[in-house]
């Protein structure tokens, strides 16, 4: 069944490895391994996300000052896939509204300005891609740049809803046109991001839940003293395209990423 409207909460963390895999260990009583892991117990599986944004970077900047009312607007696709996920994600103070709807990937160009056809012939998918498109023309967004990594995957078996992930290589490259998946040679990693964590190669923990954090893993959370951190694939990916521009190595601190670029 395709979920085309989430409304949850999500927080995120950064670990090294050798916590992700003790925080994985930890979730194993109370969550499955999500179908779409490599190996259906271990290993993730590789996301592409297009992001789009104004000219000015209007959505890239509302993240930077932590603007209470915000959203984004993104392309999902998976290695392969002939399916792309068209997304709007709105922040609405700590709570996440996310919409989507699935089109073939080869009318993306189309479907992002409202034409083509949902893949699912329903109600809500026609809705989200009118509003898609209405918002790509009201604000001129257009293809900014790609992030890949590898997401492994895992699904609460004692809630209703309870989702954790862990994110692993990111990377970004300048988007070209409406290409999902780069070119394999163009990649850059954002590593460098996050040197003032002791973290060279670090692993994004994302929670995602509804209403309340289930008291598992509030557990799991509080003994292990993971700290919330306001991360985003995208907007880190804007500033290190910046730096690696103006030829400059990767920051030492998340301070000096942002130092000066707006």
């Amino acid at each position: 069944m395709y979920a085309s409207q989430f409304e949850r909460y999500e927080l995120k963390y950064l670990l090294n490895e050798q916590q992700a895999g003790v925080i994985r260990r930890a979730l194993l009583p109370w969550c499955a391994v999500d179908a779409h892991n490599a190996d259906g117990e271990s290993g993730g599986y590789p996301i592409f996300s297009l992001y789009l944004d104004t000219p000015d970077l209007r959505f890239h900047e509302a993240k930077l000052r932590d603007d209470p009312e915000r959203f984004k607007l993104r392309v999902r696709s998976y290695a392969g896939a002939k399916v792309a996920n068209l997304e709007i994600k709105r922040k609405h103070k700590e709570v996440v509204l996310k919409s989507r709807v699935a089109v073939a990937a080869a009318d993306l160009e189309e479907a992002v300005y409202g034409g083509a056809r949902p893949i699912y012939d329903e109600p809500d998918q026609w809705q989200t891609l009118e509003g898609f498109g209405r918002l790509m023309y009201e604000t001129g967004a257009r293809p900014q740049n790609i992030i890949r990594y590898e997401r492994e995957a895992f699904v609460s078996e004692v809630d209703e809803y309870a989702r954790v992930t862990f994110d692993r290589r990111v990377c970004v490259q300048p988007a070209d046109g409406w290409s999902m998946q780069g070119s394999a040679n163009e990649w850059t990693m954002v590593d460098g991001a996050w040197h003032d964590n002791g973290l060279d190669s670090p692993v994004v923990l994302e929670v995602k839940c509804e209403w309340r954090m289930p008291n598992w893993l509030q557990v799991i959370i509080r003994r292990y003293e993971l700290e919330v951190c306001g991360f985003s694939k995208y907007s880190t990916g804007v500033e290190v395209l910046r730096r690696h521009a103006r030829g400059l190595d990767q920051p030492a601190n998340r301070e000096e990423l942002y130092e000066g670029d707006g």
